[in-house]
């Protein structure tokens, strides 16, 4: 069975019978929620999709995500110069070596075999979960650093 073929028996016409998560608005979030959150979106398409390896691939990236800021975060105590290097530029760096690695190319492959009518999945309940992630964190980080810095 061709690669064409198993993509067809989906749905008639190419169309998709399962719905997906918009690649493109997923990939547009990892502005605000970070590119875990695309990755493991992305991921469950492609594992919806029948794509075990492009699935596994999302996941390491979402991984792999993970561990540079649990470095970057943590090495900054033992190595000085981690420290250094501004937040913005680690976030924006894997940001946008993810998106043009691995991103673009699920938002592409969405485009080119279903184009823009395929049944949606609503982003409403891993956006809010995301962002209770995110307040979580930042709550934490906020009531660590006030020791920290003699806020009481």
């Amino acid at each position: 069975m061709t690669e064409e073929n198993k993509v067809s028996e989906c749905g008639t016409d190419e169309r998709p019978i399962l719905s997906l998560y918009n690649p493109n608005v997923s990939a547009n979030l990892s502005l605000l929620f970070t590119p875990i959150f695309s990755a493991i979106l992305h991921a469950k398409n492609w594992k919806a999709l029948g794509k075990a390896e492009h699935a596994k691939s999302s996941y390491e990236w979402a991984i792999g995500y993970v561990l540079v800021w649990i470095a970057y975060v943590g090495g900054g105590s033992v190595l000085p110069e981690i420290a250094k290097i501004p937040g913005a530029a680690v976030y924006w760096g894997m940001l946008l070596v993810w998106y043009f690695t691995s991103g673009k190319a699920h938002i592409n492959y969405v485009k080119e075999h279903f184009g823009s009518s395929y049944p949606r999945r609503s982003l409403l309940v891993p956006s809010l979960i995301a962002f209770i992630v995110i307040a979580a964190i930042v709550i934490v980080t906020i009531s660590l650093s006030k020791g920290q810095y003699g806020y009481y």
